[in-house]
């Protein structure tokens, strides 16, 4: 038995020899600490489909995480603290530089003007 970080390489030789279409559902482990919030060993879908892009892949997911919620739950809402989160398609389709500018409260783009990109590469 072999503790296997990933199921990547399995899953994309079977596309380059000719599936279209691959998922598999594993144990996987990280050589990582153990804590209440996190666990090194952990069960993880993996998916891969040929010819196709990430709208694709959005809209996969949507379905997949409804299904689920359908199953498992019954309804596509569900509270979270206080609020209340839908799980209706379309999810929202944000930016990424937009969304990572909003959680840490700075302009990504000037922080690779202001030089801190070079001086993070440079330190390591």
């Amino acid at each position: 038995m072999y503790l296997r970080i990933a199921d990547e390489l399995y899953l994309k030789r079977l596309l380059v020899g000719g599936l279209d279409r691959v998922y598999e559902i594993s144990k996987d482990f990280r050589n990582e600490g153990l804590s209440r919030v996190h666990n090194p060993e952990f069960t993880m879908l993996e998916w891969y489909q040929a010819f196709t892009d990430y709208n694709d892949q959005m809209i996969l997911v949507e379905r997949l995480v409804g299904h689920v919620l359908d199953e498992v739950v019954s309804t596509r809402e569900l509270r979270y603290g206080k609020e209340m989160i839908s799980f209706e398609p379309p999810f929202p389709r944000i930016p990424l530089v937009g969304a990572l500018s909003e959680a840490l409260g700075v302009d990504v783009w000037d922080l690779e003007d202001q030089g801190y990109g070079r001086e993070r590469r440079l330190s390591g």
